[in-house]
């Protein structure tokens, strides 16, 4: 289940490399946002990511190249959809973002119209319809505006349907509705 403090969607391209991390196998990169769709980031902010695909390097000597099965690299300066999870490094409380799950956690933009007609066809695979969905889901004409009931039900277990912006906003935990409100301000509600 998704939600707005631990997740982030948006459209969005690999800006570079970090430095490895020598005690772990995962290799931040930077991702610029260009139009952001759930969570909070916001357009033009960069943010880190940690790929599991990289060389750990000793000097000018190749240590090890690092692969895991089928997962792809996030190519340069290509547009993807995002869907990323935050999370924090336990040794330095580092906030970073990672995989939601492995190759779908990003679909490139510019395979929209081979997926749609991979999926009109009836031969594209599950990673291939869902990334499909993906790309029709957030480069078609979306709604971004946020479902206030849908959103805070996920924190409080119950509220009334009927209730209004305030009474859910009062009925959050502290630290939530301050974020709930900065969300409403970014992307509006339904």
């Amino acid at each position: 289940m998704l939600t707005l403090d631990d997740y982030v969607i948006f459209k969005g391209k690999k800006t570079g490399s970090l430095d490895a991390l020598n005690e772990s196998p995962r290799f931040p990169i930077t991702l610029q946002v260009v139009t952001p769709y759930y969570g909070s980031v916001a357009a033009g902010q960069t943010i880190v990511m940690r790929e599991i695909l990289g060389t750990v390097y000793h000097g000018d000597d190749v240590i090890m190249p690092i692969s895991s099965g089928d997962l792809e690299k996030i190519e340069d300066n290509v547009e993807y959809v995002f869907i990323l999870r935050k999370t924090a490094d336990p040794s330095t409380g580092e906030e970073y973002y990672t995989y939601v799950s492995r190759n779908h956690t990003f679909s490139k933009t510019a395979d929209r119209v081979a997926l749609a007609k991979k999926m009109d066809q009836g031969v594209a695979t599950e990673l291939e319809k869902f990334r499909s969905s993906v790309l029709e889901t957030y480069l078609g004409e979306t709604d971004t505006k946020l479902d206030l009931y849908e959103e805070a039900s996920k924190f409080v277990n119950v509220l009334s349907e009927t209730a209004t912006e305030e009474e859910i906003l009062n009925a959050l935990p502290t630290e939530t509705k301050a974020l709930f409100e900065a969300m409403i301000e970014q992307y509006g509600t339904k």
